[in-house]
C-alpha cells in the first residue's frame, strides 16, 4: 500500500480544499449574477396563433408582415393576407414603418418559418420606436402553424 509523507497529504487536501471552495465562490457568484439578470424586465411581445392572425387581417384590425427570404416564399407560398418584406432588405424598417404610418389604428405582425426569427425581430421593431406589434408564434412551418393548420397560400409577388 503506497503510504503519502503527512507534508504531501497536507498539500493534496489542502488542494482539494481550495478548489471546492472556489468552485463553491464561483456558483455564489453566477447565482447572484443570474438573479441580477432575471430581476431586469424583459418585455415579451405578445403572440398571436396563426388563425388569429388571419382572422384579425382580414377583420382590418391587423397587417400581416411574411419576413422570410424571396426563396422560402417561392418554396411554401404566402399566407394569402401577408405583405411579403424580406427582412433582410436594406429598406425592411423603411417599408415597416411606412405600413404602420398608413395604418395606425393597426397591430403589425410578423411571420417566418417557425417564429424565432419573428420574435427576434418584433422585439427589435418595438426598440426602434415602433408599437402595437405582434408576432405569430408557430410561423409558416410550426406544427401549429399556418400550413399545419391548412390556411389559404398564394404565390409570391413578383420581386
Amino acid at each position: 500500500m503506497l503510504q503519502m509523507s503527512s507534508f504531501k497529504l497536507q498539500i493534496f487536501t489542502q488542494t482539494r480544499f481550495d478548489r471546492r471552495r472556489t468552485l463553491m465562490r464561483s456558483g455564489i457568484v453566477l447565482c447572484a449574477i443570474g438573479a441580477g439578470l432575471a430581476s431586469r424586465p424583459v418585455r415579451a411581445v405578445e403572440r398571436v396563433s396563426v388563425s388569429d392572425a388571419r382572422d384579425q387581417t382580414l377583420a382590418g384590425e391587423m397587417i400581416l408582415v411574411d419576413i422570410r427570404t424571396p426563396g422560402e416564399w417561392v418554396d411554401s407560398g404566402v399566407g394569402d393576407v401577408a405583405v411579403e418584406i424580406d427582412m433582410r432588405s436594406p429598406d425592411f424598417i423603411t417599408r415597416v414603418r411606412e405600413l404602420s404610418d398608413a395604418y395606425p389604428d393597426r397591430q403589425l405582425a410578423f411571420i417566418c418559418a417557425t417564429g424565432g426569427r419573428s420574435s427576434r425581430l418584433a422585439r427589435g421593431v418595438e426598440a426602434k420606436g415602433l408599437k402595437s406589434v405582434v408576432d405569430v408564434s408557430a410561423g409558416m412551418h410550426g406544427a401549429e402553424g399556418w400550413l399545419a393548420r391548412g390556411l389559404p397560400v398564394r404565390k409570391p409577388a413578383a420581386p
